[in-house]
């Protein structure tokens, strides 16, 4: 199961990282920094980011999650 949720979320990488021409990539990996630092992504790319990983278990797994809600 751990395997296709990482599957998942690295679909959701591809297509966050196809939308960002030019800009700094997320990377593919379990230890990603994704938010702080000098290396974590701007408020809109996290948002997009939470938004493809919503839909990619929506897509595959049938299943509706909200990750992030306007409260947060």
């Amino acid at each position: 199961m751990s395997q296709d949720i990482l599957r998942l979320v690295y679909s959701a990488i591809d297509e966050v990282n196809a939308q960002s021409a030019g800009e700094a990539l997320i990377a593919k990996t379990p230890d990603a920094r994704l938010l702080g630092g000098e290396r974590g992504l701007d408020s809109l790319t996290f948002v997009n980011l939470v938004v493809a990983i919503e839909e990619q278990i929506q897509n595959e797994l049938g299943k509706s999650v909200v990750l992030v809600d306007e409260d947060s």
